[in-house]
Order: structure tokens, then C-alpha cells, then sequence
């Protein structure tokens, strides 16, 4: 219970600190109306705060303040929700700085998908697919570029013979070309690789 209290007052000052509130004047005094906390569910590997914005608060301050909330409640948060309803997690475990890929580890996770992209590992180094939800390209605006890229420098015009030698040469365009030598904008230009060597230090 003590526990519950904690967190709670610490959400409550991550609230104060990233100005998320409600001013109510009454004559010369002023007082502050915060969200409303429902939930508080806190577990070894996250805790969960699950809340609602009073009428008035801009939805939007949970992404412009996330830099205040993160200086409160730690840098590894996960916010969810719109309009009124959100959650925020905060996860007690990081992303590790460099990822190992191990073919053995990552086939079960992917070997029943069509076109099989494991875009990466979470933070409890589970292997991490590009799934959206049917019908909507939105909802992983980055994987739908990387499939558009890799059907036109790949898999267009290319003659498979069976699904393993197609899942081999995903796996070597991705490991031996993208990641490795192949410029992207979106990273000034450089490699994946390049890239996360000159900004990890």
C-alpha cells in the first residue's frame, strides 16, 4: 500500500513538473487539478499508471512535456491513450547499447510469417516483428517503407525456387547489404551500422 502511495506522489510530481494540470483560481489562491489516476499497477519489470486528463488539459502536453515526464519517472517511458484515457509505462529494464542477431533465436519468431522482417529485440530481449494491424499502413509508417524498399531492390523480378532460399535472401539483403553498406536519409546518409556506431559513444 506505502508502495502505491510512493508512486503515485511521484506521478503526481511528474504531472506538477511537466505542467499537466488544471489552475482553478478562487479569490487569491490558486490550486492545481491533476489527472485523474485509476490504476496503478507496478511489477518487477515496469510499473503502469493508468489516468484520465481532466477537461481543459491539451492532450498533446503528454507529448510535448514527455522530456519533464521522463526527468521525473526515467528516461525509458512508453505513453498510450488519446483525448481523455491514457497510460504511461515505465519500464525498469533498458534497451541494451549494441544488438546481437542470432539467426537460431529470431527463425521461430518469424517462421511462420509471409514475408519475415524482425525488426529488432525489446527490452527483455524478445525478438520484435513488424506487424500492423490489417488494413492500416499506418500503423508502422517505417516497416511499410522498408518493405517498399526491399520488394523494389529485391524481391521484384527475383525467382525463388523455394521459400527457405526467399527467407535466405531477405535475411542476406538485410545483414549483408542494408544494414551494413546501404545510405539511408533518415540517418544523415550513413549505414544503420555507421549510424549507430558515430552516436552510440
Amino acid at each position: 500500500m506505502f508502495e502505491k502511495l510512493k508512486l503515485r506522489g511521484k506521478l503526481i510530481k511528474a504531472f506538477r513538473t511537466a505542467e499537466i494540470y488544471r489552475v482553478i483560481k478562487h479569490g487569491d489562491r490558486t490550486s492545481y487539478q491533476f489527472p485523474k489516476i485509476h490504476r496503478i499497477d507496478h511489477q518487477n519489470t515496469y510499473t503502469r499508471y493508468a489516468f484520465s486528463l481532466l477537461n481543459g488539459i491539451d492532450p498533446e502536453l503528454l507529448t510535448k512535456k514527455r522530456w519533464a515526464l521522463r526527468q521525473v519517472l526515467g528516461s525509458n517511458i512508453e505513453v498510450n491513450g488519446s483525448l481523455k484515457n491514457f497510460s504511461i509505462t515505465v519500464h525498469h529494464k533498458s534497451l541494451p547499447k549494441m544488438l546481437n542477431y542470432k539467426y537460431e533465436i529470431i527463425h521461430p519468431h518469424i517462421e511462420k510469417m509471409e514475408l519475415p522482417v524482425c525488426i529488432g529485440q525489446d527490452i527483455y530481449g524478445n525478438p520484435v516483428s513488424s506487424v500492423s494491424r490489417k488494413g492500416n499502413p499506418y500503423d508502422n509508417a517505417l516497416m511499410e517503407s522498408f518493405y517498399k524498399t526491399i520488394k523494389r531492390e529485391l524481391i521484384h523480378g527475383a525467382k525463388f525456387t523455394t521459400p527457405e532460399q526467399a527467407r535466405k535472401e531477405v535475411f542476406k539483403y538485410i545483414e549483408l547489404y542494408y544494414n551494413t553498406k546501404r545510405m539511408h536519409s533518415s540517418l544523415h546518409y550513413l549505414s544503420p551500422i555507421e549510424y549507430e556506431k558515430a552516436y552510440s559513444s
